[in-house]
């Protein structure tokens, strides 16, 4: 399924991608490529490193590939996102604390410009195309190095690698075994913590508790199946992990607000 790890597709030969969207709440991930989420209405929590950033309209926060991070939309409103291959803007980068995150700052119409230029040139594809891209990250770059100051930029504490790779190996686990039963005191053994200390930690560095994240792993899963196979809702439900079919119709709805039934029609329509 690859959900924790998000492995990106491009239709151009430059590595990057740009969208608008709907503030909305996305669970742990991580993928290779840097990301920027910038917030034009509403607030957006993120999730990194074990800290929790809160973005209002006009801020936004640059994640470096690599790590893993969620979104916790708070109110409702929108935002754009671009995400680039870590080899674009290697060395501009060099010398940042990450994640960057600018606050309160006018200067964020000069991002959405640039945002929107390089989002013009990947739908147009004209005659140069990836030297105009480039030359556009090229000043968000040199825009992050002229407001890097403590009023406008706040930077993580870092976090060990080794701890970070942990994460990894557990959210690999849990997305290749979400239809077992899986325990706290698993999870627990992954990170050679107690069952008490890892429920914390779990959810500081998720934004969830360890039952909520698999039971989300197991709705994308269902949700996949019910788009792509013709197996009964029952066998769905059963294939994912959850123990009875109540269970399953309260948590898919809980999670998608409509229950899996009325998913499945909709899709045959789509």
């Amino acid at each position: 399924m690859n959900f924790f790890y998000e492995q990106k597709h491009y239709e151009r030969s430059i590595r990057i991608l740009t969208e608008k969207f709907k503030l909305f709440s996305y669970p742990a991930h991580w993928h290779l490529e840097h990301e920027i989420v910038a917030v034009f209405s509403g607030s957006l929590n993120v999730g990194f490193n074990l800290q929790t950033y809160s973005l209002s309209a006009g801020e936004l926060i640059f994640i470096p590939g690599g790590n893993i991070h969620y979104f916790e939309a708070k109110n409702i409103g929108d935002g754009c996102y671009m995400m680039f291959s870590p080899t674009i803007l290697n060395e501009e980068l060099n010398g940042f604390s990450f994640p960057l995150l600018i606050k309160n700052n006018n200067n964020i119409d000069f991002f959405i410009g640039l945002f929107q230029n390089i989002s013009d040139e990947i739908q147009k594809c004209s005659t140069a195309y990836a030297d105009f891209i480039n030359s556009y990250l090229r000043l968000i770059s040199a825009w992050f190095i002229r407001i890097r100051t403590t009023d406008n930029i706040i930077s993580s504490k870092s976090i060990n690698t080794a701890d970070l790779d942990k994460i990894k190996n557990l959210l690999e686990y849990i997305e290749n075994n979400y239809a077992q039963k899986i325990t706290v005191s698993a999870g627990a053994n992954i990170l050679h913590f107690s069952e008490s200390y890892f429920s914390k930690y779990f959810k500081i560095f998720t934004g969830t508790t360890f039952s909520k994240y698999i039971n989300y792993i197991r709705i994308k899963a269902a949700w996949d199946m019910l788009k792509t196979t013709n197996a009964k809702i029952t066998v769905i439900a059963d294939n994912c992990g959850f123990e009875n079919i109540r269970t399953f119709n309260r948590e898919f709805k809980a999670l998608t607000g409509i229950t899996a039934k009325e998913y499945r029609q909709n899709e045959k329509f789509i």
